[in-house]
């Protein structure tokens, strides 16, 4: 959502939702069972928020990455056993110029 302030400036929220349902971690089933993995990997859902302010040539947001701290598996067993997993919750300021 944009919205006018004063000043020239105007605002802006915006949420983001992901749902990602279960998966193959290869196309090729014996490769991971190779590796002792699974071969599917369960399904989860993600959402982030940002809100700030603009006017050209500059914005600034306050963003929320992963706002419930979901801890899922994105990703495993391609060469090994590990797993990369979703980042954790990532509060943060960020700061734009010439966007």
């Amino acid at each position: 959502f944009s919205y006018p302030l004063r000043s020239g400036l105007s605002g802006f929220t915006r949420v983001e939702a992901q749902y990602v349902d279960d998966r193959f971690t290869t196309f090729v089933p014996q490769v991971a069972l190779d590796f002792g993995s699974p071969v599917v990997l369960g399904d989860y859902g993600l959402m982030n928020l940002r809100t700030g302010i603009q006017r050209d040539p500059w914005r600034a947001e306050l963003f929320v990455q992963n706002v419930f701290d979901e801890d899922v598996d994105i990703f495993c067993c391609r060469y090994s056993t590990e797993t990369t997993i979703e980042r954790p919750r990532t509060v943060g300021l960020r700061f734009v110029v010439g966007f």
